[in-house]
């Protein structure tokens, strides 16, 4: 979670946010030109939120395929 997420949101609205990226289920062109379904963007509580897996070594220095996970959330206004 970006700073921007934990400032403008409390702790049940981060869960609900959680939630939300989990239940994604639908990419488009727009969003997943790749079709690696690891972006995605939603309105919450009129902010939009981007996020963002990125896949890294295991001391999370570089980029890896197939490395361990990083999920990233921030306000589309930190981007």
């Amino acid at each position: 979670m970006t700073q921007g997420i934990r400032a403008e949101f409390s702790a049940e609205d981060i869960l609900e946010i959680l939630m939300q990226i989990k239940n994604t289920d639908k990419f488009d062109d727009g969003d997943d030109p790749w079709k690696e379904h690891d972006f995605g963007s939603f309105v919450f509580k009129d902010e939009r939120i981007y996020w963002k897996f990125d896949y890294y070594d295991d001391e999370l220095e570089y980029f890896k395929e197939n490395g361990t996970r990083v999920l990233t959330v921030m306000l589309a206004s930190e981007y």
